[in-house]
């Protein structure tokens, strides 16, 4: 890069903010969930037709009786969205 000349490419933090929150955000949301409790239910082998290991799903999901899956379009034509709750 030239003195003088404005960079156009963003600064190191500023890639790694996105997938920094996005990764606080998991940790946030499986905090409370230890072994104490028992998943009852069958987790899915895929989320709105997208496959998806167990062992890769498993971490995230809580302890309780049912998983639902829903797909959703808030936006149509635009957004696809997938809404995966557990019920206790």
């Amino acid at each position: 890069m030239e003195l003088g000349k404005p960079s156009l490419r963003p600064a190191r933090g500023a890639r790694l903010l996105p997938l920094a929150a996005v990764t606080a955000a998991m940790v946030a949301a499986t905090a409370g969930c230890g072994d104490s409790a028992e998943r009852k239910y069958t987790v899915p082998s895929s989320l709105c037709g997208i496959h998806v290991r167990a062992a890769t799903l498993t971490p995230l999901l809580p302890p309780g009786k049912h998983v639902s899956v829903k797909p959703g379009t808030p936006v149509p034509d635009a957004i696809t969205t997938c809404e995966v709750a557990v019920d206790k």
